[in-house]
């Protein structure tokens, strides 16, 4: 069930598919350069949030000294799980890089868990971007749902040179 995105920042857009990941082992979104993700923008801290998967949901969860991660416009407090068009946003600034969550599920009108079958909806422009794939949606969760917090013990490393 990989999560299906579009990254947005001033160097322009692409899109992305991100495998998933448990909390022990998260993919990183970041400035740094072993980045799961990287964003190339001053703003964006070295390692800016957390993506990961908790009992089959996506989950997203900022890392402190980050410029704040926000979810469609609000600051994450926690772990806060994601849903179809959701806007992930790196910083509080309205220019700020984001990541959209499955634009095209959402443009379509779909709702829920991100779907895990991009091929089919991605415009053919970048069709060549992403590996082609099918599966089917998955069904709206309940929001009531928590997710674990990234562990508490973890502590970013030394700043490569």
């Amino acid at each position: 069930m990989s999560l299906q995105a579009r990254l947005r920042h001033t160097l322009g857009e692409r899109w992305i598919e991100l495998p998933p990941r448990g909390v022990d082992e998260p993919l990183v979104v970041g400035r740094i350069a072993n980045a799961d993700l990287q964003v190339p923008s001053v703003t964006v801290a070295q390692k800016h949030c957390v993506l990961f998967v908790h009992d089959g949901l996506w989950v997203v969860q900022d890392v402190p000294g980050s410029t704040g991660t926000y979810v469609n416009g609000g600051k994450i407090e926690g772990p806060t799980l994601l849903k179809i068009g959701d806007v992930i946003s790196l910083g509080p600034d309205p220019s700020a890089p984001a990541v959209e969550v499955d634009p095209t599920a959402a443009a379509e009108g779909r709702k829920g868990q991100p779907a895990t079958a991009m091929a089919a909806r991605v415009p053919p422009s970048a069709r060549n971007m992403v590996p082609e794939a099918s599966a089917p949606v998955a069904p709206d969760y309940a929001t009531a749902v928590t997710a674990p917090a990234y562990p508490p013990a973890y502590a970013p490393p030394p700043p490569q040179q």
